[in-house]
C-alpha cells in the first residue's frame, strides 16, 4: 500500500525513479532519487528503508496518485520505457493486456516476427483474443506478420504498441 510508503518517499518527476526519499533510513539521503535500476530497466526499492513496501518504483507512484491497484491488474508502462515512471506514462492493465506488448522472446532463434511461426511449407501466425489462442495459416511470412498485428491490434485497442 502507498501509505506506507508516504513515510520514506515522495513523487518527484525530476528523481530518475519518479521518487525522492523523505526521511533517513539506513543508507538513503534525505531528498536523493528513491529506488535502483534492475536488470530489466525497472526501477526497484526491494532494499527500500524501513516504511516502504519492498515494491517497485513504478506501482509505488501509481498507488501515491491513485490509490491500491486493483485485484487482477498491474501497473503498465504507456511507452515501454520500465524507467519512466512519470505519473502521465503509467496506467492500469491486465497481465494479458501487457503480454501484447511484449517483444519477440530473445530465445526465438528463427528471425521472424513476433507471433509468426514455420508450419510445414507456410506460415502460421498465432495470437490470443480474450483468453483464447487463435492461429492460421499463411503461405508468406508477411501474410502472417500482418494478420498477427491486425489481430492484436483489434483485441488490444489502444494497448498495442506500434
Amino acid at each position: 500500500m502507498a501509505e506506507s510508503n508516504r513515510a520514506t518517499v515522495v513523487y518527484d518527476k525530476t528523481s530518475p525513479s519518479g521518487l525522492r526519499y523523505t526521511a533517513s533510513r539506513f543508507k538513503s539521503r534525505i531528498g536523493a532519487p528513491a529506488g535502483a535500476l534492475n536488470l530489466k530497466g525497472y526501477y526497484d526499492l526491494r532494499s527500500a528503508p524501513t516504511g516502504c513496501n519492498p515494491r517497485m518504483a513504478h506501482a509505488i507512484v501509481w498507488e501515491l496518485h491513485n490509490g491500491a491497484i486493483p485485484d487482477g491488474l498491474e501497473v503498465d508502462h504507456i511507452d515501454g520505457n520500465h524507467s519512466n515512471n512519470l505519473i502521465e506514462n503509467l496506467r492500469l492493465a491486465t497481465r494479458e493486456l501487457q503480454a501484447f506488448n511484449r517483444g519477440v522472446r530473445a530465445d526465438k532463434r528463427s528471425g521472424l516476427p513476433k507471433g509468426v511461426f514455420v508450419n510445414g511449407s507456410g506460415f502460421m501466425g498465432r495470437t490470443s483474443r480474450g483468453g483464447v489462442r487463435i492461429s492460421k495459416t499463411f503461405s508468406t511470412v508477411d501474410e502472417a506478420s500482418t494478420w498477427v498485428a491486425e489481430a492484436r491490434r483489434v483485441s488490444a485497442n489502444a494497448w498495442v504498441r506500434s
